[in-house]
Formats: C-alpha cells, structure tokens, sequence
C-alpha cells in the first residue's frame, strides 16, 4: 500500500527575493508562527546554491537535532546537512513522522531543492491531526490505548547494519544504546540484532496542545511492502524476521483490515508539493507526516533536522 495525494490542500511558496541568512533571521519569527498554524511554509527564491548556504538558513532558524535510528542511508554533506535517503526511485514513499520510534526526535525538518535540473517528483505531506480524526473509532482507539510497536531484523547484506543505523561500532556500545533508549534487543545467529521498541501513536503538539498521528506504522509495516517482495521476504526470513515491522504495542500484529483503515485515512489527509532549484521548505515534523511519490532520476533533496523533542518530557 503506498500513499496518494488526495487531501486537495495547496501550500503556495512564499517568494523572497533578498539573501537568505539576513531574511531567515530577519522574519524567524514570523516564519516559526506560520509553521505552527499551516503545519508547513514553502520558500521560493532564497537562492539556497550550496550545502553551505543551506546549513547557515538551519542555523538561522531552529536547534540542531541529532540524527538517530535511520532505516536508508543517506550522504552526509556536512553540519546539519544530508542528501538523499537510498530509496528505490520507482516506489512512492509512505508520509511518516521523521525519527518517531526514537525517543528524542525533531520538531521540525528543513528540506531544499539543490540548483540544477528540477525533480519529476513530489513532496507528500500528510496531516497527522486531520488523520487521527479521520480513523475510524474501532482502530484509532485500538491504537491510542496500546500504542505501537517496532520490531527490526539487522543482519548482515540486507538493510542497514545496526553498526551504521545506531551510529556504534561494538557489541557493548548498541546494547547500551538500546538499554538507554528504551529498546529490547535480542541476539539471533549471524549477528542479527533484533530490536523490539514500544511508543505511543499520538503526540500531542507542544505549542498547539493539539494530538496527532504520529508514528511510523504505515510506512514500516509489511503490509506496506509490494506483494511479491514480501512474499520473498517471508518465505526468506518468516514474518518475524523481516528487516522491519509494525504491530500493537503489545506485540500483537495488527491485521491487514486496520492497517488499510490507516492507510485510508493517511491517504485521505495528504497533500503534495512541487519543487523548483533553490526551494526551502519547513515542515512541522510534530503535525505533519512526510513522503514522496515515485519520480524519473534522481531525488536531489537536501535534509536538515531541528528543534528535538523528548517522548520522556512529553509523556
């Protein structure tokens, strides 16, 4: 199952014709105020030309966030500055809330579009209030009273290692990661690492006070895998070994009916935005999902992460 754009919202880009680390700081505050209303603010004409440029318009504008438990690698280019995850260009990318298994996340994310040739693909944007409203009562509740679990399978040539996803080096150094951040491991042979972590669904908004879907249950689910690519993946691995999968947080599956309910509503409450060269766009990583369709080439986006939230202070 993959997301579509069907929510009908529009973001137009805000066209700025000034250099940007003045303007950024110039109009911080006015920006910070139209990303808590809109969730997302899109800017046009900042000539963001190089990582540089780009990681000076991060700094201008949010906290750093530390980078925790990816599930693609991507090119580090510098400070706060990541290219593109490795994602096969020929399947859409589920809205998810960037690092929402982690106990510390960001608040918001900060996307730019690199000068040079324009992407055939889209930015899918997902409101996680408009979700959680759109569920039904049945599903929506089965979640918010259990919460939602993430299991990952880290064995060697297929995915990330657990080396390069938690950023260790040894045995001793992910067994403690995982102890201080709340996740259950396991060793399997081969030196497959298992992971077991249990979060809410939900997070209520720091500023707004307002809750919404906020997780990654859609995206990481085996349901969201094309049928014949699970299909080899089970008969490979079984459905306990899958690179990653989600179910209730108790560890229950959550049947194929109810993963389809959310991806229904995911669907339903999604928007898309286009990009042009020198693009910067600002996403409220508490209130929006993010995605992107499948696309012709390459997928040149620049990423930074900003303002980092506690689930333990939030709790």
């Amino acid at each position: 199952m993959t997301a579509v754009a069907s929510g009908g919202r529009v973001v137009e880009p805000w066209p700025v014709r000034a250099d940007a680390d003045d303007w950024l700081y110039d109009n911080r505050v006015e920006l910070r105020q139209r990303l808590t209303e809109t969730g997302v603010v899109h800017l046009r004409g900042l000539g963001l030309d190089s990582p540089e440029r780009f990681a000076s318009a991060v700094e201008a504008l949010v906290r750093p966030c530390p980078r925790r438990e990816p599930f693609a690698p991507r090119p580090h280019l510098g400070g706060p500055v990541y290219g593109p995850p490795a994602w096969p260009s020929y399947r859409d990318m589920c809205p998810h809330n960037e690092q929402s298994q982690a106990l510390v996340f960001p608040g918001t994310l900060l996307l730019a579009h690199p000068p040079g040739a324009a992407t055939s693909g889209r930015t899918l944007l997902a409101d996680g209030v408009e979700a959680l409203s759109r569920l039904p009562s049945r599903v929506r509740d089965a979640f918010v009273t259990r919460g939602w679990m993430l299991v990952r399978n880290f064995r060697p040539y297929v995915g990330m290692g657990w080396r390069q996803a938690f950023g260790v080096e040894t045995v001793a150094e992910v067994e403690a990661y995982c102890a201080g951040q709340s996740i259950g491991y396991e060793w399997l042979p081969d030196d497959t690492l298992r992971t077991r972590q249990a979060r809410a669904s939900t997070f209520t908004h720091p500023v707004t006070g307002v809750p919404a879907w906020f997780n990654q249950i859609a995206f990481l689910s085996e349901w969201s895998l094309q049928p014949e690519e699970r299909e080899v993946l089970v008969g490979a691995y079984g459905r306990a070994g899958l690179p990653f999968n989600t179910f209730f947080g108790d560890g229950e599956p959550v049947p194929a009916e109810d993963l389809a309910a959310v991806q229904e509503a995911i669907d339903a409450s999604t928007f898309d935005l286009s990009w042009a060269p020198g693009d910067l766009v600002l996403v409220d990583n508490v209130r929006m999902g993010h995605g992107r369709t499948a696309h012709a080439g390459t997928w040149p986006l620049w990423e930074a992460q900003g303002d980092p939230l506690s689930a333990v202070d939030f709790a």
